[in-house]
């Protein structure tokens, strides 16, 4: 399922950029500021990609259809995981709140910074954990085809509006080197590319040959 597997790969770059976070908020301990460079590029990442990006797949594309489809007891379920994000927004404003003057090196705002960053590391990690572990075989066993071409559809519209995917896993790996963060060699599976829009087939016709393709 295209839906599911697009998830999946984003959810790789996500935990890259959580190593990131993590190691730009460890050194900022051990000097006593943040590195202002690294840190505008990762939380412009975090922003774009993560909020705006990839949450807004789950939140106006994915979870609508499922909850369409789930039991109460995996609606109630799928609520909780949906209520993550809003926690992660507050983290991500707290460091942006505090970003300028841990680049400064106040002790007051750098443990800020930190406090909120290393709070917004193991909240996303769970998150991405559960998801994996129960919203993406979930959403596997629950949407038909019809309901992942919309979906797919719609997450290529909000790609368009974040201004593509083309370059994200470079811009990702550009950090990683940055913070230190190692990277897999070659191409790896967490490189995004734009969805293939689906096949358009000859109404009437099971199974027959693709005429086209649409969005």
């Amino acid at each position: 399922m295209r839906t599911t597997d697009i998830l999946a790969r984003e959810h790789e770059l996500v935990r890259l950029l959580l190593r990131c976070l993590g190691a730009l908020s460890a050194e900022a301990r051990i000097v006593g500021s943040l590195d202002r460079s690294a840190a505008t590029s990762a939380l412009a990442l975090l922003e774009t990609f993560v909020d705006w990006a990839h949450q807004d797949k789950e939140e106006l594309h994915l979870f609508p259809h499922m909850l369409a489809h789930a039991t109460p007891a995996e609606a109630e379920h799928l609520a909780c995981v949906f209520a993550d994000h809003a926690a992660e927004r507050r983290r991500l404003v707290g460091m942006y709140a505090n970003m300028q003057g841990a680049c400064q090196g106040r002790e007051c705002d750098v443990e800020r910074f930190v406090s909120h960053a290393l709070a917004y590391v193991r909240l996303q990690h769970r998150h991405v954990d559960e998801e994996e572990r129960y919203v993406l075989p979930l959403a596997g066993s629950m949407l038909t085809r019809e309901d992942d071409e919309r979906i797919v559809g719609g997450f290529a519209k909000i790609d368009a509006r974040a201004g593509g995917v083309d370059d994200l896993a470079e811009r990702v790996e550009a950090l990683c080197r940055r913070c230190g963060v190692g990277v897999p060699d070659g191409e790896p599976s967490y490189v995004l590319r734009p969805a293939p829009p689906p096949e358009r087939r000859v109404p009437g016709v099971q199974g027959g040959p693709a005429v086209g393709n649409a969005r």
